[in-house]
């Protein structure tokens, strides 16, 4: 794994996807994790989710809990790893095997088993659920479809500023809109979103 983003060396978050030729059991081995501990030592398994299952679950040929992801994996281990590494002037990453005794930094692996049941599959992996930048968008427009069908909603996004890669990190204003009162003594309370006219009514 390569150092998380926006931390001074931390290796704990992962997510790839493998695509299978064939069914079978494989076994992966993920490297330079910093943590001593982990909660895969405690029985944690890791969030897996099969393209295949999903839209075969969605179409009810197996139980909805296949749907999207799932926790998974089989024979999981979480221990010191035999390989370290450094950084050499060339910004270029060194591995070696480390010696007892060594004064080097120690990292560790993670281990697990994972049977592949369908061919040509896409299997996604990762440490935890991953909240997507897709799955966000899908959500916003949802939002946005809703609030348009309604009147009284209002509804804005904006761009509030970029990540360091460049992708947009929206601002969205919702609320009620103004609404006009029969009641010429209302006046004061047409010109207002609906929460302040509540309270308002309250100190009648």
């Amino acid at each position: 794994m390569r150092t998380d983003s926006n931390t001074r060396g931390h290796h704990q978050w992962f997510y790839f996807s493998v695509k299978n030729k064939k069914t079978g059991t494989f076994k992966f081995n993920i490297m330079n994790f910093t943590k001593s501990n982990s909660l895969y030592q405690q029985g944690m398994r890791v969030a897996v989710c099969s393209k295949k299952k999903t839209e075969l679950a969605k179409r009810g040929e197996l139980p909805f809990a296949f749907a999207g992801w799932h926790r998974g994996g089989d024979n999981i281990s979480y221990n010191v790893s035999r390989l370290s590494h450094e950084s050499n002037n060339k910004s270029r990453i060194l591995y070696y095997r480390l010696t007892a005794g060594s004064s080097k930094k120690v990292f560790y692996a993670l281990s697990f088993e994972y049977t592949f049941e369908y061919c040509d599959d896409v299997v996604y992996f990762a440490y935890a659920v991953p909240y997507t930048y897709s799955r966000l968008l899908e959500f916003l427009g949802k939002l946005k479809e809703e609030c348009c069908e309604k009147s009284n909603i209002f509804y804005k996004e904006e761009v509030l500023c970029r990540t360091l890669s460049g992708i947009n990190v929206p601002i969205l204003t919702i609320t009620c809109l103004l609404y006009t009162s029969p009641s010429p003594r209302d006046g004061l309370l047409s010109r207002m979103p609906s929460s302040a006219c509540k309270k308002k009514k309250k100190k009648k």
